[in-house]
């Protein structure tokens, strides 16, 4: 059987160090050890970039030092990602502010991984855990919506 090819955020990489969420700490070591070897995990240069914007550099040594130990493969970064990146901001697909995500979004698109995983630390408290997945989205889902805005040339 085929393992599922995910792509993985900065959030989750962050969420291994997460001092103020020890569940969703608990839940994301836990996937590494023990779930991550059933899937490709993938990630990309933004990722990286992200995490050297960290002001801590102890902090920023352990998420660099996270992608080494596990097994996150590095996607190159290429003209069409960046096209298809400004596209999603463009066309309003993605919020004009959010270039990283749209460039998360690119990558996973462009190199045809079949989930994105991103974690985020909401306001409220809670930390749904979001997933994209191309085989099972229902009709009208969100990646339906993209292909649709990007085929109407519209946004939202």
């Amino acid at each position: 059987m085929k393992k599922l090819r995910i792509y993985l955020d900065t959030s989750i990489v962050n969420f291994l160090f997460a001092e103020d969420a020890p569940d969703f700490r608990r839940v994301t070591e836990d996937f590494f050890a023990v779930h991550a070897q059933k899937y490709e995990l993938f990630a990309s240069e933004v990722v990286i970039l992200e995490i050297l914007r960290d002001p801590n550099p102890q902090h920023r040594q352990k998420l660099l030092d996270a992608l080494h130990r596990h097994p996150v493969a590095m996607l190159p970064s290429n003209l069409e990602i960046e096209r298809l990146a400004d596209l999603y901001l463009a066309r309003g697909i993605i919020p004009a502010k959010k270039r990283e995500d749209a460039l998360h979004v690119a990558h996973a698109t462009v190199h045809g991984l079949d989930i994105i995983v991103v974690m985020e630390l909401q306001t409220s408290g809670q930390c749904p855990p979001r997933r994209l997945d191309r085989r099972r989205e229902p009709a009208g889902g969100l990646l339906a919506r993209f292909a649709a805005a990007l085929a109407a040339g519209g946004g939202r």
